[in-house]
């Protein structure tokens, strides 16, 4: 199977190189988006492609292979049309190739690493069992709700008591839309879609570049840290078992890194129309992202307000996006609200009620000691746990080690949880030298978008703790990747802060954990 599998990784990434190509020639032609955040626009592309995709595909499948071809069609045209444009493109945008290689090279090691030992098992049941024992099915939804589409079955009970109308529709979109491609070259169904969706979560990669671009770290430094991050836990394994919350991560990233790009100076047009779409796109991903959506509330509404036409346009197209899911959730397959009732109003066996309702009804049954109780245990659930995994790795068991790190947020962030202990010093550091620090408009920006990126990331624990009906059900599978893949890189980037040897020994302990706990 490995060799099947690496062959449709292979294929799927050919595809996606070709559209992303094209697209940031296009981004370059028609705005002045910076080379670092051309993957990003591209990520937003190819989003859109898919969504188009499951559309054509729920009116006709015949429909959805026509649109598969013609893209197809179209975009090699392009290719072939702008072929000078490609070759400065890679010429004058070594981000891009740095991102590309990146992906790459990380492929490679998800995949070597998913197949290191022999089994009998087939692609998505060895995803829920390489790196923990007997996850759900998770990962098997998106390939389920498209084969639906496909067979042109009814959808109603979509996986036991679970409604298609309860699972977002992007990653489907986009195994249908490469659905097509897996039969001409022949491949197994299941091997191909697992292979389309992971392609899908690597973007992560370009989106957490973008990101460090944004908080002005260098290229050679990006690298060591996209690198390093890469072999720990949120990435590895949300990477291969493809529910997508990892690529709705990315999205929702690539989007607060887009609109914040300017800051403090308000974002232009292209800015807030791609930000928009790239944030309706990871909501279409995964809703688990609501919880990080929320806590960007206070800085859009802090910072500089763009424009009233253009946010007038990207509200309006974002608008446009979700419509079409929301009509489905509450006309086709209603009602849709499963996981809002489960997580936000602590309902998990299916009634009849709607979520307004059932949030009501919960709260007004439970007593203000209670919910307060409720509260403070998903502010604490978090940190159970918080020294397995990193303080005393050699005593403890992998298996035990695994857990904990996909289900506690601090134990997730490893040995970068040691850069707690400099954020004093650093602060102390900071204020020390205040007027220097801040002595340029370039100093100002740059301190300014740590501490935003710093707010968004408490913003989003908090509004997580909160709006999580409780209690302890704060566990990073009911949460938003998002928190976690952005605390662990501003940890590693403090790090870099307080002396790059401190990244070294970290990094290489990173290493030895990959090796003891994630390699058996």
């Amino acid at each position: 199977m490995l060799q099947q599998h690496l062959l449709a990784v292979v294929v799927v990434f050919a595809v996606v190189a070709l559209i992303v190509t094209v697209a940031a020639v296009l981004f370059q032609r028609v705005s002045s988006i910076p080379n670092d955040l051309l993957a990003v626009g591209a990520m937003a592309v190819l989003g859109l492609l898919g969504w188009l995709a499951f559309g054509a595909w729920f009116v006709d499948p015949k429909l959805g292979v026509c649109f598969t071809v013609l893209v197809l069609i179209g975009v090699t045209g392009m290719a072939i049309r702008d072929r000078r444009d490609i070759a400065k493109l890679c010429k004058n945008s070594p981000e891009l190739c740095w991102q590309s290689g990146l992906i790459c090279c990380v492929a490679l090691v998800y995949v070597g690493h998913l197949h290191l030992f022999e089994t009998e098992l087939g692609i998505e049941p060895l995803a829920a069992n390489r790196y923990l024992e007997r996850l759900p099915i998770d990962n098997s939804i998106s390939r389920i709700f498209a084969d639906r589409v496909i067979d042109r079955t009814d959808s109603a009970t979509l996986v036991g008591d679970w409604l298609s109308s309860d699972r977002a529709p992007l990653q489907t979109g986009l195994i249908l839309w490469f659905h097509p491609i897996g039969q001409l070259f022949g491949f197994s169904h299941k091997v191909f879609a697992h292979a389309t969706a992971f392609t899908f979560q690597l973007f992560w990669i370009p989106a957490v570049w973008a990101f460090c671009a944004h908080l002005r770290l260098r290229t050679g430094v990006i690298v060591a840290l996209i690198a390093t991050l890469g072999i720990s836990a949120t990435p590895l394994i949300n990477s291969n078992y493809v529910w997508p919350k990892l690529a709705a991560a990315a999205a929702l990233l690539g989007a607060y890194t887009v609109y914040f790009r300017n800051s403090p100076h308000p974002p232009g047009t292209n800015q807030v129309v791609l930000s928009v779409v790239l944030a309706a796109l990871a909501w279409l991903s995964h809703g688990g992202v609501a919880f990080a959506l929320v806590a960007l509330v206070p800085l859009i509404a802090l910072h500089r307000p763009p424009k009233a036409k253009s946010a007038a346009t990207a509200v309006g197209i974002g608008f446009l996006l979700v419509l079409p899911w929301f009509a489905y959730q509450n006309l086709y397959d209603p009602p849709g609200n499963r996981l809002l009732k489960w997580h936000l109003a602590g309902v998990i066996d299916i009634d009849p009620r709607g979520f307004p309702a059932t949030l009501i009804d919960s709260y007004e049954d439970s007593t203000l000691e209670e919910i307060v109780a409720n509260k403070r245990a998903n502010f604490r659930y978090p940190f159970i746990f918080a020294s397995h995994g990193w303080a005393s790795f050699p005593s403890n068991e992998a298996a035990s080690n695994r857990v904990n790190s996909f289900y506690f947020l601090f134990s997730s962030l490893g040995p970068w949880n040691v850069a707690w202990l400099g954020l004093a010093w650093v602060a102390w550091r900071w204020f020390r030298q205040l007027p220097s620090n801040l002595r340029t408009e370039d100093d100002r920006r740059n301190w300014g978008n740590w501490f935003r990126a710093a707010f968004w990331t408490g913003s989003t624990f908090v509004a997580w703790a909160l709006l999580m009906f409780g209690p302890a059900t704060t566990s990073i599978h009911q949460g938003s990747l998002t928190l976690p893949l952005v605390l662990q890189t501003l940890l590693m980037a403090l790090t870099l802060k307080i002396h790059r040897g401190v990244f070294a020994v970290l990094a290489g302990w990173q290493c030895v954990l990959f090796v003891l706990v994630w390699v058996p």
